[in-house]
């Protein structure tokens, strides 16, 4: 089941751990199996979105063995600032947070609805 730990065990939510990064708020979503991911999932969500609208993809994400890192643009949910020509290198940035928590060699797929599908887009290029 999709945000419990394991069938036959106490339910208990899967949560995200959180942060901020370069003013940036963030929420990580891991696998509990003790091991590396095997992939990684970057969302970007789109203009007068936040992160916590895409917390199901990273629960499903997780469900399948991957990470997940959903971000808070700049001007966006708890992110400081507006969104500006840093939205590029702030993808990037975010990648690499996600980077550190998958084993080495780890693929990382970026995904984005509206406005964050066109900078998942213009990251990939």
């Amino acid at each position: 089941m999709l945000g419990s730990r394991r069938a036959g065990r106490a339910l208990q939510p899967l949560r995200p751990r959180t942060g901020v990064h370069d003013g940036l708020a963030y929420a990580l979503w891991c696998p509990v199996d003790g091991e590396p991911p095997r992939a990684g999932v970057l969302v970007l969500h789109g203009a007068g979105s936040a992160k916590e609208s895409h917390y199901d993809f990273a629960r499903a994400a997780i469900a399948v063995g991957f990470a997940a890192l959903v971000f808070d643009q700049r001007g966006h949910g708890e992110s400081e600032g507006r969104l500006d020509a840093r939205a590029l290198s702030d993808v990037v940035a975010m990648a690499g947070l996600l980077r550190r928590e998958l084993a080495p060699g780890a693929p990382i797929a970026v995904r984005g609805s509206s406005l964050g599908g066109y900078l998942a887009l213009r990251a990939a290029a």
